[in-house]
């Protein structure tokens, strides 16, 4: 697994860039981390990256572009990417939650936030690439827990669909993933679901809708009528915790 955090600055101010640049490697140098930081001067240099981006500060004002519009396309390259809206004006921060972005920092940067919200995507990030393991038939396979976009149990097997690999199978009760996966956002909506809260779309009518980012697959998850609420309120409380 690749521990490097890839990192993108957005910005037609070179000043600005800069900027961001050197909080972002005083930040790696103290905590000992390894990022790699790719500077983009409009959004179209940033749109023609071919490569991954784990975090990017974006300017909302790009010249004639608007970093408000270069969300939806940047999130359909990246479906993994956070973004750190950064803005010299607070009348956008409504774009923020609206857009559900990452962060919103207002220019001139106050230092302890900058770094605050930086260590807040690290956390985020090796808690979203923590490994999972199946161990079946003398067969083992890891992946990071954030892929996987529900489990479900039946007769004391689990089967694990991934995002990417598809099913896999192994022995276990969901009640034990149920204790193992809570803190990484997954939530019990039914006796034999569990479905991870990055993947959500929406709830409706006793359902789950879940999206593949791989696939683009919508995926319908059943929602106990007993469970219902609790659902919902653990729900509201990952997506709190996002924004805290």
């Amino acid at each position: 697994m690749d521990d490097i955090i890839i990192i993108g600055i957005c910005d037609d101010d070179i000043e600005a860039r800069q900027q961001i640049e050197n909080l972002v490697m005083d930040y790696e140098q103290k905590n000992l981390l390894v990022m790699e930081i790719h500077q983009f001067s409009c959004a179209k240099d940033l749109l023609e990256y071919p490569k991954r981006l784990d975090l990017l500060y974006l300017d909302i004002e790009l010249g004639e572009d608007s970093g408000i519009d270069v969300v939806p396309i940047i999130r359909k390259k990246h479906p993994d990417i956070e973004i750190i809206f950064v803005t010299s004006h607070w009348k956008y921060f409504i774009h923020s939650h609206r857009l559900n972005v990452f962060q919103f920092l207002t220019k001139p940067f106050d230092q302890p936030v900058f770094y605050e919200e930086l260590e807040r995507f690290c956390q985020k990030y090796r808690l979203q690439r923590d490994l999972y393991e199946v161990n079946f038939q003398n067969n083992m396979v890891q992946f990071p827990i954030g892929e996987i976009l529900y489990i479900e149990a039946a007769l004391r097997h689990l089967y694990i669909f991934h995002a990417s690999t598809g099913k896999h199978e192994k022995f276990g009760q969901i009640a034990h993933e149920e204790n193992l996966l809570k803190p990484y956002g997954f939530i019990r909506c039914h006796r034999s679901f569990l479905v991870n809260a990055a993947h959500i779309v929406q709830m409706k009518n006793l359902k789950v809708f879940l999206h593949n980012p791989i696939s683009r697959e919508e995926i319908l998850i059943p929602i106990s009528k007993q469970r219902i609420i609790q659902v919902r309120n653990e729900y509201q409380d990952w997506l709190l915790e996002r924004r805290e």
